[in-house]
């Protein structure tokens, strides 16, 4: 009996330490969290119900309730992009983190008056599809710089408004690149892939878009001319086309539902050449083709839509809304590095010549801010046209300073409108014309045409090897020479296109 009773306390001692070790095991650790928020008016700051609330990269999407509140669970840990847009309130989006195990609050607002700032955010992986951490990332504009998280993820907060190139490097893997368009208060995403590139080719970048809507375009190919690279546009509409031979080549970008276009750029050794394109389902078509030597139809790029396909390399310049109101039929030049380069040829040196085009001056008025020209300061030798004490001036520089200039009217009075500038160089005579009309004349043949001067054409900027350069702010469109003189009827013809 004694040794049954010590049995069954044994058993007891047994089953209850089993019982207690089953207790206390661990439990997994915990391998998501949750987002949590409110959406409120950013205007008013009260709750918003019915707002559809997203992530980037996406996680689930979700409706705020009757109080404003939204709840996203099984978030995977790592950075996100939470956003939110009501038709007639507004857009609002933050930048997070989530933590395995953590709510994190992401309270949004959504502003009837855009911020002017945006969010960039990717991953960053390697050629075998690998997640990088530590990458640095910055971008073309300067931005805001980041480092990559053990996920690969970046985020870039309080970006303004405009188009990027986003760089991603790390020593022992490689450099990567990718375009992004920021939009007021919302996020875009650029992954960038990180490749291997010989240093003595180089690398274009850029983004295709649609003329029409002015939105990026995806599944574009975009090829170099007489060479095997080529790239497809992804969602975003970016590409990158790497170890490309250096020298001026030839990129043409097509797509299924649009007309191909070429376009000039020149590719340097261990540099990268930033290549923006929009691709139209209506052509650009000349007004005037008798005697066309170069059309730009400035539709967002430097394409020639002339006979010549003496396409302009694009620098700093965006699209813009053109006279007759189309988004992205004109370019816009930010006054101090935008500008279109056209390589010199000797025709651009000669007469007869007739040279037009439409801008628009946005200020501030800067005196000697080159609007179009073939002239580098201070040589003394060449043509331009730029804006000076509040006129629009065209000049011509025989290398000493000297020479005849026709000056314009006071265009004070036309700050954010269009104009037309038209300047006819003949055998007897040279005209400016303004919107049409003849503002003023100088006889004989101008000085500053001559076969000696092999300065490019530049649009929007004076290059000078002494001086900081200085451009034009605004506008620009439809610019186009003529390799003859035209005449009063034909110029109107040109203002009515």
């Amino acid at each position: 009996m004694f040794v049954q009773t010590i049995i069954r306390l044994l058993m007891c001692v047994v089953l209850t330490s089993v019982i207690t070790a089953c207790s206390t095991d661990p439990e997994p650790s915990p391998t998501t969290g949750t987002i949590v928020g409110v959406v409120y008016d950013g205007a008013a700051t009260t709750p918003l119900p019915q707002v559809l609330v997203t992530t980037m990269p996406p996680t689930s999407s979700i409706l705020s309730d009757a109080e404003g509140k939204f709840r996203i669970e099984s978030v995977t840990a790592g950075a996100y992009i939470v956003q939110a847009t009501k038709p007639g309130i507004g857009s609002g989006s933050t930048a997070i983190s989530v933590v395995a195990g953590k709510d994190v609050n992401a309270d949004l607002f959504l502003l009837r008056v855009p911020s002017g700032k945006g969010i960039i955010t990717g991953k960053i992986s390697d050629e075998s599809g690998g997640k990088v951490a530590g990458a640095v990332i910055t971008t073309t504009p300067p931005s805001n710089a980041a480092a990559s998280d053990a996920e690969g993820r970046y985020v870039l907060d309080g970006i303004p408004v405009g188009n990027y190139v986003v760089k991603a490097a790390k020593t022992g893997v490689g450099v990567g690149y990718a375009g992004a368009i920021v939009v007021s208060d919302l996020g875009v995403e650029a992954n960038v892939l990180l490749l291997e590139q010989d240093p003595l080719k180089g690398r274009i970048v850029g983004t295709v878009t649609n003329r029409e809507l002015s939105t990026p375009l995806s599944g574009a190919v975009v090829t170099v001319r007489s060479t095997s690279i080529s790239a497809t546009t992804d969602a975003s509409g970016n590409f990158t086309l790497n170890n490309v031979p250096t020298g001026q080549v030839t990129v043409d970008a097509s797509h299924a539902l649009y007309p191909t276009r070429a376009m000039n750029a020149v590719s340097t050794a261990n540099e990268v050449t930033i290549l923006n394109i929009t691709l139209s389902s209506t052509p650009a078509i000349p007004a005037i083709t008798n005697g066309l030597y170069i059309y730009y139809p400035c539709d967002g790029d430097g394409y020639d839509a002339g006979p010549n396909g003496m396409h302009a390399t694009a620098k700093d310049v965006v699209s813009a809304t053109d006279r007759n109101g189309t988004a992205g039929g004109a370019l816009k030049m930010n006054g101090s590095s935008s500008m279109l380069e056209c390589a010199h040829t000797d025709r651009l040196n000669e007469t007869p010549m007739t040279i037009a085009f439409w801008y628009k001056h946005t200020g501030p008025d800067i005196d000697d801010a080159l609007v179009l020209g073939k002239y580098i300061h201070p040589s003394g030798a060449g043509w331009l046209f730029l804006l000076e004490n509040e006129e629009m001036v065209a000049c011509f520089f025989n290398g000493n300073f000297t020479g005849p200039r026709i000056d314009g009217p006071k265009y004070n009075s036309n700050v954010d409108q269009w104009t037309h500038i038209a300047f006819v160089v003949g055998s007897t005579s040279s005209k400016l014309y303004i919107n049409g009309t003849m503002v003023g004349s100088t006889s004989g043949r101008p000085d500053g045409f001559g076969a000696s001067i092999t300065e490019p054409m530049k649009i929007g900027i004076l290059r000078s090897t002494t001086i900081t350069p200085v451009g034009m702010k605004g506008d620009m469109d439809d610019v186009y020479i003529f390799t003859r003189a035209l005449d009063a009827s034909e110029i109107m013809t040109l203002v009515n296109q």
